[in-house]
């Protein structure tokens, strides 16, 4: 069992994005539990009505007063947890992460993205427990390499932060999972390009971040 928690204070670097890819692409061999702590609940949201299969639940953190508990829940039924927090400063966000085997930072190739997340980072640093935690470049190019977006990565890892190798490519696939309510196998039928490389894409992260969890053993 291993409970993730993606988090940001700042809105907007694809919490939610990163969190739903994750909890897809896992589903395919595990248990998982994708548990909103998002007030717009956009995984609730996403899994109206869409069939998203026996291995994966979404669940509405309701009380995220006590999200710990909520967390500790999901893990007993679950081999797989994934927390969407809130995108904002809120010492909630470190309640979850205190229960977590790893925290993912979304991070877009700005300064207000990698001061946030640098914040962050100082925050689960002084924690009691601190878990593993690493950045992920998301909405990146592969065709151009802006300026920002490698002095970004490079000031991370001067920060002696954690930056994981795979990037989450700007890709329509991965706008139309929330357009269209549905998962990777839907969106073919709704005419889509690029689907396998958004899978592949997707499991090259999951990959990365089993991996790390594997290594905390």
């Amino acid at each position: 069992m291993a409970v993730i928690t993606v988090a940001q204070p700042k809105g907007g670097p694809g919490k939610s994005t990163i969190a739903l890819l994750l909890g897809l692409t896992f589903s395919a061999d595990c248990k998982v539990v994708l548990l909103d702590a998002d007030p717009n609940q956009p995984l609730m949201t996403w899994a109206e009505g869409t069939d998203i299969g026996s291995n994966l639940q979404v669940v509405e953190v309701q009380n995220k007063r006590d999200i710990s508990a909520v967390i500790q829940q999901a893990a007993a039924q679950a081999e797989m947890v994934i927390v969407d927090t809130e995108g904002i400063a809120d010492l909630r966000i470190l309640t979850a992460i205190n229960v977590s085997d790893l925290v993912v930072i979304p991070c877009q190739g700005s300064i207000l993205d990698q001061q946030s997340a640098v914040d962050l980072i100082q925050a689960i640093r002084n924690q009691k427990h601190e878990p593993p935690h690493a950045v992920v470049m998301n909405r990146t190019s592969a065709a151009i390499r802006p300026k920002d977006l490698t002095t970004t990565i490079d000031q991370f890892k001067a920060y002696g932060i954690a930056v994981l190798e795979t990037e989450v490519m700007e890709r329509s696939a991965f706008r139309s999972l929330f357009s269209f309510g549905t998962t990777f196998s839907g969106l073919s039928k709704e005419g889509v390009t690029g689907v396998d490389r958004a899978i592949e894409n997707a499991k090259a992260l999951a990959h990365e971040v089993r991996s790390i969890l594997q290594c905390q053993r």
